[in-house]
């Protein structure tokens, strides 16, 4: 195995944990306030991955770094009105992974990785309400992945 230059696209998407906290108005000035369940869920989906994966000697153990591209997708339920754009996500990968052979010409991969999102900032847009008061949500969103591959070699 050489230096390896690739792509990769993910089809399936990557749930994050749902949240509903409900909300409820109190007396005096924010009687009039909404109340309800606040459910926030969003999903990563159409993640890219551009790498290079490079040899540690000819043991078949590697190396490697990418950048990640994905979209965040809420789809929040929210009583007060507010919403949340979709966001663009860029980040960067690396890992550590084992190659053997299966025969003449089959192979397999075990690999893992661990990728990191930039940061990102979130602007509600509540109905009513003026820009300076809508809610900031503040995230960054990482995580790490483990994974068989098996393939034949042309």
């Amino acid at each position: 195995m050489g230096l390896t230059f690739g792509v990769e696209y993910a089809a399936e998407t990557i749930d994050l944990e749902k949240e509903t906290r409900g909300i409820r108005a109190e007396g005096g000035a924010d009687a009039a306030a909404d109340s309800g369940n606040q459910v926030i869920d969003a999903s990563v989906e159409d993640i890219t991955t551009l790498y290079v994966a490079m040899p540690l000697g000819a043991s078949g153990a590697y190396i490697r770094a990418g950048y990640v591209m994905a979209d965040l997708r809420t789809t929040e339920t929210l009583t007060t009105g507010s919403t949340y754009a979709d966001v663009n996500m860029d980040g960067t990968q690396v890992g550590a992974g084992y190659m053997g052979t299966i025969g003449d010409r089959g192979f397999y991969k075990l690999e893992g990785t661990y990728t990191e999102f930039d940061k990102m900032s979130l602007n509600g847009t509540e109905v009513g309400s003026a820009a300076t008061n809508f809610n900031k949500i503040d995230a960054q969103i990482s995580g790490v992945a483990a994974r068989l591959a098996v393939g034949v070699r042309f």
